[in-house]
């Protein structure tokens, strides 16, 4: 058990021979004024020390926010996962057409490789129109797996971080986990790489084993008794009827009870990239735009 020191207080004395005092009678008011300022200077020193106690004592769940939902009433993020793919391009037509700007939380190894064409030029045109740029890790690993082998998770977030500056050249400033599972340990890694995360609170759940268009759609209609408020929204451009069947439907029903939509730094009320750790895009693929890398 570790304890306490106490607070010694050394007084100092005078070298060489001490003189005998002349007796005389003192007052006892001085001598009870410096015990009382020792009294109180041993309180206010041990009250800092609780209080740094309890500052090292926070785990990451306490001091990071993991974002749910939108800061005001009446907003939606239409959010969609694991990409870049194939229906990325209709996705980014639907959205535009209703003048609407949604997230991508892209991996960078999961159902193609970021860097094959055409997933480059998708990624280029999604961010040019105006669309956030999320992560989702690398190859798109449950992260809580991860946490007892540092290598593997620094490599799913550098390699992340990487193949996004390499193609469109910002730093995303929000990482989804995959499957939304987080504990501390997963957290203090979003921390290391100054990244805000975020899941969601409806699932349209289209990335189920039995998912059909019509059964998501179903879930659109009851968004509004399951999410009261706003909602931050999930779906997947990997699941051909999102990208033409249910997000039709989702944008008319979302706008038909009044929400507006927004991309998840809109709603949170923060800067989608940090420009502070922004590097310019690679000119033209390098040695370096492959997924034979690892993991």
């Amino acid at each position: 058990m570790e304890h306490t020191r106490l607070l010694q207080l050394d007084f100092w004395m005078p070298r060489g021979r001490l003189r005998t005092p002349r007796r005389k009678v003192s007052s006892p008011i001085p001598r009870l004024a410096f015990a009382a300022s020792v009294m109180l200077t041993a309180a206010v020193f041990l009250v800092a020390l609780v209080g740094v106690g309890s500052a090292l004592s926070l785990s990451p769940r306490d001091s990071m926010k993991v974002y749910t939902q939108c800061n005001e009433r009446g907003k939606v993020a239409l959010t969609f996962d694991d990409g870049p793919y194939q229906y990325m391009p209709d996705i980014c037509k639907i959205l535009e057409d209703n003048n609407i700007t949604g997230t991508f939380f892209v991996n960078s190894n999961n159902w193609d490789c970021i860097y094959n064409e055409p997933q480059p030029t998708n990624l280029k045109a999604a961010y040019a129109a105006g669309h956030q740029i999320g992560l989702h890790t690398w190859s798109h690993p449950d992260l809580t797996t991860l946490t007892q082998s540092p290598d593997d998770m620094d490599f799913q977030f550098q390699a992340n971080i990487a193949s996004v500056q390499r193609i469109i050249g910002v730093y995303p400033a929000f990482m989804r986990p995959p499957y939304g599972n987080y504990n501390d340990d997963v957290l203090a890694y979003f921390a290391k790489y100054s990244l805000n995360p975020v899941t969601w609170n409806f699932d349209s759940e289209d990335s189920t084993d039995n998912a059909t268009a019509e059964k998501c759609e179903r879930n659109y209609d009851t968004i509004q008794s399951t999410t009261p408020g706003s909602a931050i929204a999930l779906n997947h451009e990997t699941f051909e009827p999102t990208a033409h069947e249910v997000l039709p439907y989702a944008i008319q029903q979302l706008r038909a009870k009044g929400y507006t939509f927004c991309t998840v730094a809109e709603c949170v009320g923060l800067p989608p990239y940090n420009d502070a750790l922004a590097v310019a895009p690679d000119p033209a693929p390098t040695f370096e735009w492959t997924c034979d890398q690892s993991s």
